[in-house]
C-alpha cells in the first residue's frame, strides 16, 4: 500500500500515529528532531529554525520555530498521544553549515547542539546524528516502521561540461532553472524577512518592501507562490495577490522558505555585486513602472511592480551562465527577455507576467487605449538605466520605444515624469547609492 506523504514545515511539528503516513521536512541549517515510540508505533517530527528567543519575552504562538521550546512541546506532544517518555528515541539530522548569524556564529551548529542538549536533559537516548556540513538533507519518517531516510545534496552543481552538453534551448532553461532554485538570496533581506513575518503582528507592507530589494528573493517567492506544492500555479502575479488568495499562514511559509534557501555553489565576489546592481535596478524599473501606471486599475498597478521587478531574471541568468561557463555564451548569443520569460513559464507564472517579461525590450502596441504592460516595464526599465541606475557599471544604451512613450506618457516627454520617479525612489532610498544631478543645465 502506497504512503501517504506530509511535509513538516519550517518551524512547525507534527506527531502521528497513522500507519499509512509518512512525515517528510528538509533542512538546511534548520535542524529535524524525529522521536519514535517503537511500542506503541507513534512518531513526530519538529523542524527547528533556531536555538532560542532572543526575546525571552515575546509573546507567540510559533514555539515550535526555537529548539528552546518546540523540543519540550514534541515530548509533551507525543506523550498526549499516548507515548511513554521511556519508550522514545530520537534521531537529530540537519544543522548545516550554510548560514551565520549577526555576530558571525553558525546557526546550524548551534541549533544541534541546543537540541541535543535538551533531549539529554529530558532522558531522551539519542541514536543516531546526521548534522553539520555544507549541504541540505530530505529526512523522512515512516510512521508504520519507525524508519528514517536521510538523503543529503550538497556541494553538486551541474559540471561545466553538463551545461556545454545541452544543445537544445529547453535543456539550457531546465538547467538554468534548477541553478536558480538554489540560489541564496541576500543574508541581510533575507534574515530581516525571516524576522518580520515572526513578529506578533505581522506588516504585511513591510513585508512585500523586503522581498522586493533582492530579486532572487523575489524570484524564490514567486515561484513558490505559483507551484503546486505551496501555492495556485499560474495563479500570482504580486505578493499582494500571494497574501489574499494563499493566505497569511501559508504566504508565511513561502516566505520563510524563500529566506532559508542556500546555494549549492560558490561564486566570486563580482558575482554577487553584480548581483545587488541588477537587483537595485530592478527595483527601480519596478518602482517607475507602478508609478507610471498610477491612472490604472490596482492590480494593474501591482503586475507593473512585478513585471519591473521580474524583467531582470533573463540578465541574471546571463550572469550565472557565465559564472558557472566562463566564455561559453556572449551578449549577443542570448536574448534576455526572452530568456526571462522562458524560465517564469517553467516556474508556471501567470501568462500575462510571463509574455510582459518576454516582450518588454519591444513591447506590442496597446488595444482598445490600454498600453500593454510590457510597455510599462519598458519604460520602467528604460527610465531607470537613464538615471544611472543599471545592472552594469556602465549606462548602456536603450532604444526606447515611440509607441509605448505616446501611449503612457501624455506630452511624449520623459522629462515630464522624471520629478515623479525621482520623488518616488528616494522614498526607496534607491537614489542615495548615486551621484545624480537632476537640475536642469
Amino acid at each position: 500500500m502506497a504512503l501517504r506523504s506530509e511535509f513538516v514545515p519550517v518551524g512547525e511539528l507534527r506527531v502521528s500515529a497513522d500507519k499509512t503516513l509518512e512525515l517528510i521536512t528538509i533542512t538546511g541549517s534548520c535542524v529535524a528532531v524525529v522521536l519514535y515510540d517503537e511500542k506503541h508505533y507513534l512518531g513526530g517530527m519538529l523542524h527547528v529554525v533556531l536555538p532560542g528567543r532572543r526575546n525571552s519575552s515575546r509573546k507567540s504562538d510559533r514555539n515550535a520555530y526555537f529548539a528552546d521550546t518546540g523540543v519540550p512541546m514534541l515530548i509533551k506532544e507525543m506523550i498526549r498521544y499516548g507515548a511513554r517518555p521511556e519508550h522514545l528515541k530520537a534521531e537529530v539530522i540537519g544543522g548545516g553549515a550554510l548560514v551565520t548569524d549577526d555576530s558571525g556564529l553558525n546557526i546550524g551548529r548551534r541549533n544541534a547542539e541546543a537540541v541535543t542538549d535538551l533531549l539529554k536533559k529530558a532522558g531522551i537516548p539519542i541514536l543516531r546524528t546526521s548534522v553539520g556540513g555544507q549541504v541540505s538533507r530530505r529526512v523522512t519518517l515512516d510512521i508504520a516502521t519507525g524508519q528514517i531516510k536521510v538523503e543529503s545534496s550538497g556541494r553538486h552543481p551541474e559540471s561545466t561540461q553538463d551545461l556545454r552538453s545541452f544543445e537544445n534551448l529547453g535543456g539550457l532553461i531546465k538547467i538554468l532553472g534548477k541553478k536558480l532554485e538554489m540560489l541564496k538570496p541576500n543574508p541581510t533581506w533575507a534574515r530581516n524577512l525571516m524576522k518580520a513575518v515572526h513578529e506578533p503582528e505581522t506588516n504585511w507592507k513591510n513585508v512585500r518592501g523586503m522581498i522586493s530589494r533582492c530579486l532572487i528573493l523575489s524570484m524564490h517567492v514567486f515561484r513558490l507562490a505559483n507551484s503546486s506544492y505551496y501555492g495556485s500555479p499560474g495563479k500570482i502575479s504580486s505578493c499582494e495577490q500571494a497574501l489574499a488568495v494563499l493566505g497569511s499562514r501559508q504566504f508565511r511559509r513561502i516566505c520563510m522558505l524563500a529566506s532559508l534557501i542556500r546555494q549549492s555553489e560558490p561564486f566570486t565576489d563580482n558575482f554577487h555585486i553584480s548581483e545587488a546592481m541588477v537587483s537595485r535596478h530592478c527595483l527601480a524599473a519596478a518602482v517607475t513602472a507602478r508609478y507610471l501606471a498610477s491612472g490604472m486599475p490596482h492590480q494593474f498597478r501591482e503586475d507593473a511592480f512585478s513585471t519591473g521587478m521580474l524583467h531582470g531574471i533573463g540578465a541574471f541568468s546571463f550572469m550565472l551562465l557565465n559564472a558557472s561557463c566562463p566564455n561559453k555564451f556572449t551578449e549577443s548569443d542570448i536574448k534576455w527577455d526572452k530568456l526571462g520569460g522562458l524560465i517564469l513559464s517553467e516556474w508556471n507564472l501567470p501568462e500575462h507576467i510571463v509574455t510582459a517579461v518576454s516582450s518588454y525590450k519591444a513591447p506590442a502596441p496597446g488595444t482598445r487605449g490600454r498600453p500593454c504592460l510590457a510597455a510599462f516595464t519598458h519604460l520602467g526599465c528604460g527610465i531607470s538605466r537613464l538615471l544611472g541606475i543599471t545592472a552594469s557599471p556602465r549606462t548602456g544604451e536603450f532604444n526606447f520605444s515611440s509607441e509605448a512613450i505616446k501611449e503612457i506618457i501624455s506630452d511624449n516627454d520623459i522629462a515630464s515624469v522624471l520629478p515623479g520617479v525621482l520623488k518616488e525612489l528616494r522614498l526607496r532610498g534607491l537614489l542615495e547609492y548615486f551621484n545624480l544631478d537632476v537640475k536642469k543645465t
